[in-house]
């Protein structure tokens, strides 16, 4: 394996680990950033769109930032029950897949910001949001953005660790395809790591290849190594946790070990 190099670009590191060609995946390490006027989306944005700048600058094809990012902290503490959301919760429309929020008025403005940033990027990208669904509920969600900026899926997280906050979604397992990699990607979030659903599941029907988008301090990557050797799997960990982003395939992290701070965002990169 070629050593890892690392270079700076708008206040962010890039941390990039070139293997061999294939599909070019990023991890992002995020630290959240208060916000007292409770538009905890509008001051964390920033830094991720600096990341997808970044990331298209490099030629990634699949960005996957980190679970609860754009929360702000201590969130779960505004929460009552899901069928009361947080004021910020994004309405997504059920997320109708081919939808492009970009060039459509009538979407959330965090939303169409999102589709834009990502169309300009070209590539997909995964984002963890609070979704307020069409009945009211909450959803904690994966988000999946095309290169053209339009909606590829929506992933609702099936095991919430906030109860008080997000409701449990059904069983709605999720698996992306992209030309430069063989097989079919599948999705999942935090404390699904602990179940069957859906991770397991779809190992049993073939898939090896993870986007995971977390928030667990100190442990998160050991976790995540142990899970990746349990089940011979590659999985691109985005994890809110200091130092726990990353790239791990059977039981090994295959990417250094990031670090960041407020205004300092990482960007770690691999080609699988």
């Amino acid at each position: 394996m070629a050593p890892p190099m690392a270079l700076m670009m708008l206040m962010m590191m890039v941390v990039v680990v070139p293997v061999a060609a294939g599909l070019r995946v990023a991890a992002v390490q995020h630290t959240v950033v208060a916000d007292d006027a409770g538009a905890p989306q509008w001051t964390n944005l920033p830094a991720y769109f600096d990341s997808l700048q970044a990331a298209g600058e490099q030629g990634v094809e699949v960005v996957v930032f980190p679970e609860f990012g754009l929360f702000g902290p201590d969130f779960d503490k505004s929460c009552s029950k899901p069928s009361a959301p947080m004021p910020w919760c994004l309405p997504l429309l059920e997320a109708p897949i081919g939808a492009l929020p970009c060039t459509n008025s009538s979407w959330n403005s965090i939303v169409r910001n999102m589709s834009c940033h990502v169309r300009e990027a070209n590539l997909t990208a995964m984002f963890d949001v609070c979704e307020t669904a069409n009945n009211g509920t909450a959803y904690n969600t994966a988000l999946v953005f095309g290169p053209d900026g339009a909606i590829v899926t929506a992933y609702r997280k099936m095991h919430p660790w906030f109860e008080n906050c997000f409701a449990a979604a059904d069983n709605n397992e999720i698996t992306l395809r992209f030309p430069t990699h063989p097989e079919p990607i599948g999705i999942f979030v935090c404390k699904d790591i602990l179940y069957k659903t859906p991770g397991p599941e779809l190992v049993a029907k073939g898939i090896k290849t993870f986007l995971y988008t977390v928030a667990l301090s100190v442990v998160g990557a050991e976790a995540v190594s142990l899970w990746s050797k349990e089940y011979n799997a590659t999985v691109v960990s985005s994890n809110l946790g200091l130092g726990q982003s990353g790239v791990f395939r059977d039981g090994q992290r295959l990417t250094p070990a990031p670090s960041s701070k407020p205004g300092s965002d990482v960007l770690v990169i691999y080609d699988l």
